[in-house]
């Protein structure tokens, strides 16, 4: 599995639960959504916080034949 930060909890959640846990333990593991939840809180709270305004400046650099661009926030 990649390390996607925006996969989806429960694509997550499964993917841990079908290749990690043996077959046989899987009973005792808790219940899907309730794994799904701490998952989505865990993003909640690792999450960058939220820019104060909108003051930005936009950087174009052409590398290679390739467009790129570059996004500076100014505080």
């Amino acid at each position: 599995m990649e390390l996607d930060p925006h996969r989806r909890a429960m694509e997550v959640v499964t993917h841990v639960m079908t290749n990690h846990i043996p077959e046989e333990q899987r009973f005792l593991a808790p219940k899907q959504k309730l794994l799904k939840r701490a998952l989505n809180r865990h993003r909640a709270k690792n999450r960058p916080e939220e820019p104060t305004n909108l003051d930005f400046e936009v950087c174009i650099t052409i590398k290679a034949d390739l467009l790129t661009h570059r996004l500076t926030v100014i505080k």
